[in-house]
């Protein structure tokens, strides 16, 4: 099986770098999962292609990754905010299309900025007419969300908006609610899938909850499915509480990589590419495409779990065919 090392992002995004260099420069890895803050899938992802080392980006939701540039050694298995967070802002205006007032509070750092500026650019462009009455953004980790409540229970938006996330979405939500502002607004948490589990009763009734992607262990979609559900009840069965979206996230990042190693594998009997790929230099392999997308990445007709068999002679190769493999693999996997 795979050797896994994992990385604490906790430690901070310069601690981050110099111990995704250090592992790469080490030839400790041939492909990283990296990373769940979308700051640091900002810094990581012009890293992995200065050190040329695959990095699937399985769970950070920035939409700014590659609209700034273009990867050889990067690519995405998941969504970006931008659909997640305007299909937030479209079933909130259906569903309550006569709002005059919104407020945000979102976490200060690369998502809560960039999910927050796709929300309201596009409110803009669909209701100007909605005012924004407060753009709240506190510190990462914050543990005290008192100013923020008192705040908004003076200001009385009808939409409080937050893409908050983690234990921060949570403590934020038991404050708002202690002090009676999920009463007064209305509460939209385009992510807020991951807490409902950790908070229980703490999460009002009518709050309007997304989750990132299709990540939900009772998707109405897939749920009678039988891998999705067995992967569910495993899950369950294992850690004691059911899967969230990132858990969905890893799973797919591993069967997009599996999928298109196998697919790749495929081709390999062909003995050109088999020499191109175990020649020490990383030879052009553009002859040989590899069709991967279509039916590598979660979609809506729930092909998450689509297994795909490693061949040993795959396994075999050295690790710098593997990289070369890898490249080739993955070549025309792009994000949705």
């Amino acid at each position: 099986p795979p050797q896994l090392t994992f990385v604490d992002e906790g430690a901070g995004a310069e601690q981050l770098v110099t111990e995704y260099s250090r592992l790469v420069q080490g030839a400790s890895v041939d492909v990283f999962f990296a990373a769940i803050s979308s700051g640091n899938c900002n810094k990581l992802a012009p890293l992995a292609e200065d050190l040329k080392i695959l990095n699937i980006l399985w769970d950070c939701g920035t939409q700014k990754i590659f609209e700034t540039a273009k990867y050889r050694y990067v690519y995405r298995t998941v969504s970006n905010a931008t659909p997640e967070v305007i299909a937030a802002l479209v079933y909130l205006l259906k569903a309550k299309p006569d709002i005059k007032t919104l407020a945000v509070v979102n976490q200060d750092y690369a998502w809560g900025r960039d999910s927050w500026a796709i929300f309201s650019a596009t409110l803009k462009q669909v209701r100007p007419d909605i005012q924004v009455v407060a753009e709240l953004f506190p510190k990462f980790g914050a543990a005290d969300y008192s100013t923020e409540v008192s705040r908004l229970l003076a200001l009385k938006p009808d939409v409080v908006f937050s893409t908050s996330w983690g234990g921060d979405l949570d403590t934020f939500m038991r404050q708002a609610g202690q002090r009676g502002l999920t009463k007064t607004s209305l509460f939209v948490l385009p992510v807020g899938e991951s807490s409902l589990e950790r908070l229980g009763k703490d999460m009002p009734e009518g709050v309007i909850i997304g989750a990132r992607g299709d990540g939900y262990f009772l998707h109405p979609e897939l749920r009678g499915e039988p891998k999705f559900k067995a992967f569910v009840e495993a899950y369950k069965a294992k850690t004691g509480a059911y899967p969230i979206y990132p858990v969905f996230h890893m799973a797919q990042a591993f069967a997009a990589l599996e999928g298109a190693y196998a697919k790749a594998a495929a081709t390999a009997a062909t003995p050109a590419l088999y020499r191109a790929l175990t020649r020490p230099a990383r030879a052009p392999l553009d002859p040989y495409p590899v069709h991967l997308l279509k039916d590598l990445l979660f979609d809506l007709g729930g092909k998450l779990f689509r297994r795909h068999p490693l061949p040993c002679r795959v396994q075999r190769l050295t690790r710098a065919a593997t990289q070369l493999f890898t490249q080739h693999c993955l070549h025309r996997l792009r994000r949705q």
